[in-house]
């Protein structure tokens, strides 16, 4: 699921887990960089803090490791924040897809 994650067309529901932060992660079409967009200065963000998919976009469960925030300015009415993927994409050898339909 992270793989997927840096495609452009990928969009994934997340929270961070000390701020509470809600926003929504957008793959750049670049494998150390993510877009976090959506997310109102009127909460908190915090570099350093992790970003979990919330379940709320109905694709990925909630809980998934998407990124950590290492970028972040006020820009209006929401923040122009960027993150950087949990994981080494360009490492994966092997993907499993699991059937959620099963059982």
């Amino acid at each position: 699921m992270l793989f997927r994650s840096t495609d452009r067309s990928c969009k994934v529901a997340v929270s961070c887990t000390s701020t509470g932060a809600v926003g929504i992660c957008r793959g750049l079409n670049n494998e150390n960089r993510l877009a976090l967009n959506y997310v109102s200065h009127l909460q908190k963000l915090k570099i350093g803090d992790k970003l979990i998919s919330s379940g709320e976009g109905e694709i990925f469960p909630q809980g998934f490791g998407v990124g950590e925030v290492n970028e972040f300015t006020s820009d209006g009415m929401y923040y122009r924040a960027y993150a950087k993927p949990l994981i080494d994409v360009t490492s994966l050898k092997y993907c499993y897809l699991i059937d959620s339909n099963i059982g």
